[in-house]
Parts: structure tokens; C-alpha cells; sequence
């Protein structure tokens, strides 16, 4: 089959950021689909990284095809901003996808909001098949988070997600709780599929560390140090005060430092909070490739992951758990719920309530006090995430997601030149 898969973030397995997109896009490519991606041509954590290539000369990756959509820099800086961003992009979908089709299937994920719905009209343009893969439910995380309370902002947000999601063939949601609140506002049960994240066996082939942090971890180990690390971003959507605050209860234990790697709303505030403590070991770093910050997982002695306090994270399951289950390494979690479970299933870390700075530092002090314990917790969840979260077995329900839409293409469809008018 013809696959778009339409995305504003999207990382190749040299940058920085979430592997998802890019993952189910290879594996549609490795199921002998034409898979063509539409992406931010700005990487979405550092808009100095490209993605992809113009449509007329598109980079190539594992047989799929990336164009990279050229947006307004600045997206960062202002709601305005990133709203312009978004709106450029969703023309940019609508003039591309028209341009590279035909399709069989048309493939979008969210957020945002506004690149779907051009992603859609690209799919009714050539009768494709289309669906919306669910990563974050709007607009409650952002009420979750605060960023938006203007009531009617509200209203209008809600009305325009819940028609959207209406007018889409399927619905692949990442987590239960999607699927469940799909169902809610009325949507079939049958059209809404769960395909949560999973491990890829790949990430198993980790690179080199940069000189810096080789020089950082040999360090810390000659230093008898235990390391704890975290890995990913740093904007609302993480708690990364409640690690700074735990961070900053063992401060008076020399057996402790920590390592974050990422970029986000609140890093320069979680910086400033370590210097005006004086936590001399607790170190901030730039995000690295996913092979990198692999090495990077491996080379810690334990990771942490926190979630605001809110019950809407409850029913996360990130892919960065995951991730930190196939590094072996054991896993202090601030939050409660699904990927809490998941952490006592498997027997290979400890959870905490959110925000609770004082049980967190006792965690982080307990896996220092028994070494031993804490590599045998890293091993079991690496045995688990393996056995029972392999990334080829989830990813195979995508085959009922889109049955129906076609053979498989031998190909990719020709690039043909853009017409001299739209």
C-alpha cells in the first residue's frame, strides 16, 4: 500500500527526541509498504536540526521517503508563534500531500491540532483510508497543565477535536484511557484500536558516548558515585522540579549524583533551582540521538521519570519507560497508575505520589544502599519489556487498523513537478 504518515514531530534515530513516529513509520516500510512521511522540516526540541528534504528531492531512510515542510522559526517563543507554526504546516500537508499522492492510506498524529484535519483532506482527496493516531488527548492535557483557561477557548477547542475525530475511518490510541474517552463521546468501540508504545529491539545497537560524557561517567564511577539519570524532555508535561527537590534532599549524600539530558519549558528554571542550592552534582545536558542517549541510559546506575499530580497522568504509559526497561537499569517513578503497575509488574523499580521530593531521595538512597538488588530490578525489567512489550508484536495491530485499504505498493509513487498553480 501507499502509506502518508503526516506528523509536526518527528526524530531520526540520529537526533534527539520521541521515537514513536518514526517507528511506526519504519514499520510500515518493513512490511513492504510506500511509506512517505510529511514532517516539520524544523525538529520540534531544536529547530536547528533538519528533518527530511523538499518534496522534489525527499531524504531516504529505511526505504521511506522524508519531506521536511518548511515552517516559521520561533515556535517556542510565543502561543502566537507556535500557532502560526501549525497553521503554515497544515497548508503545508494540504500542497504537499495533494502533490505526492495518490494514497491508500493517509496516517496523522496528533498533537497539534490543525495538521490532522489537512492530513484528512488529503486522505478524501484520493478515497485513502484515514486515521488518527491519538498520542495526547486535547484539550484536557493542556487543561491539566493550566495552559489553557479561557472558557470559551475551551468550548471551541472541544467542539473542533471532537468533530475531527469523528470524521476519521480509525482511531489508534496509545494508552487504554484514550480509547475509553474516545468511547465516551460517543465514538464505536470498534473504531478506536489501542497500540501502546513498545521496545525496539534496535535501540539494543547503542553508539559511542561523545568524548564529554565519557569523560563525565568514568568520572563519577572512579568516584564510587551512583548515578542517577533521567533522559527526555523537560517541558510541562514532566515533573522535573519534584527530581530537582529530591535531588536537592541528597545533597548531603556523597554516594549520589545525577545526570539530565533534554531540553523544555522548565529546564532553565530547574538549572537555576540546582545552582541556587548548590547541587554540585546534579549536572544538566544537552539532548542526544536515541543511540546515544541509549549509551547514556546504560552507563547510569538507576533512572527516574515523574508526572505532574494530576490523574490525567495516571493512564500514561511513556515511551521513555520503556525505554529505560530495555537499558536494564532500575526505575524510580513519581506517579501512580498504569506505568506504576507496569514498574511493580515487571519488578524493576519503585514508585512514588507525585511530588513527594522526600520518598523519592529515600528511593534514590535505598537502590545506592544494595547495588546488587538494584542490578537484579534492572535486569528483570529488561526481561519483561522484551517478552512482553517487543515493539514487531504491538505494532502488528496496525494490520487491522488499516485492512482494507489496498494492497501493498511495490514503490513509492513518483515525485511528479509541482504545477504552476495549486
Amino acid at each position: 500500500m501507499r502509506v502518508l504518515f503526516v506528523t509536526n514531530s518527528f526524530s531520526l534515530p540520529n537526533q534527539p527526541g520521541m521515537p514513536r513516529p518514526f517507528e511506526v513509520a519504519q514499520w510500515f516500510a518493513r512490511q513492504g509498504h510506500a511509506v512517505t512521511v510529511l514532517a516539520n522540516a524544523r525538529h520540534y526540541l531544536d529547530e536547528t536540526l533538519p528533518v527530511g528534504g523538499p518534496p522534489e528531492a525527499p531524504q531516504m531512510v529505511d526505504g521511506m521517503r522524508i519531506v521536511g515542510l518548511p515552517t516559521p522559526p520561533g515556535r517556542r517563543r510565543s502561543l502566537v508563534r507556535r500557532v502560526w507554526n501549525y497553521l503554515a504546516l497544515a497548508h503545508a500537508v494540504w500542497r504537499a500531500g495533494r502533490r505526492l499522492g495518490p494514497f491508500d492510506v493517509v496516517i496523522a498524529g496528533t498533537p497539534p491540532l490543525l495538521v490532522p484535519a489537512a492530513a484528512l483532506r488529503v486522505a478524501r482527496r484520493f478515497g485513502a483510508r484515514a486515521v488518527l493516531e491519538i498520542r495526547d488527548f486535547h484539550p484536557h492535557s493542556a487543561l491539566t497543565l493550566g495552559l489553557v483557561r479561557n472558557p470559551l477557548a475551551v468550548r471551541v477547542w472541544t467542539w473542533w477535536e471532537q468533530r475531527l475525530r469523528r470524521r476519521f475511518d480509525r482511531i489508534v490510541a496509545v494508552v487504554p484511557r484514550i480509547k475509553a474517552m474516545c468511547e465516551r463521546e460517543g465514538l464505536p468501540a470498534a473504531k478506536v484500536t489501542v497500540i501502546t508504545n513498545g521496545y525496539d529491539r534496535s535501540n539494543d545497537e547503542i553508539a559511542p558516548l561523545p568524548a564529554e560524557l565519557e569523560s563525565y561517567f568514568a568520572a563519577e564511577a572512579g568516584a564510587g558515585r551512583f548515578v542517577i539519570g533521567y533522559g527526555g524532555n523537560m517541558g510541562h508535561s514532566m515533573n522535573i522540579p519534584a527530581i530537582i527537590a529530591a535531588a536537592a534532599r541528597c545533597k548531603d549524600d556523597p554516594r549520589l549524583s545525577f545526570a539530565l539530558f533534554g531540553e523544555g519549558e522548565q529546564k532553565a528554571a530547574a538549572e537555576a533551582a540546582a545552582r541556587a542550592q548548590g547541587l554540585d552534582r546534579v549536572r544538566f545536558f544537552a539532548p542526544e540521538p536515541r543511540r546515544v542517549i541509549g549509551a547514556v541510559f546504560r552507563r547510569c546506575d538507576a533512572l527516574v521519570h515523574a508526572f505532574p499530580p494530576s490523574e490525567f497522568f495516571a493512564y500514561a504509559l511513556p515511551n521513555k519507560i520503556f525505554e529505560y526497561m530495555g537499558a536494564g537499569r532500575p526505575i524510580v517513578f513519581g506517579g501512580t497508575g498504569d506505568t506504576a503497575d507496569l514498574i511493580a509488574q515487571a519488578g524493576c523499580g519503585f514508585a512514588c505520589t507525585p511530588d513527594d521530593a522526600a520518598a523519592m531521595a529515600a528511593l534514590f538512597r535505598r537502590l545506592a544502599d544494595d547495588r546488587a538488588e538494584a542490578a537484579a530490578m534492572g535486569a528483570r525489567g529488561r526481561a519483561y519489556v522484551t517478552e512482553h512489550f517487543a515493539r514487531e508484536r504491538i505494532f502488528e495491530r496496525w494490520n487491522a487498523v488499516i485492512d482494507g485499504a489496498g494492497p501493498p505498493a511495490a514503490a513509492a509513487p513518483p515525485v511528479s513537478p509541482a504545477p504552476a498553480r495549486a
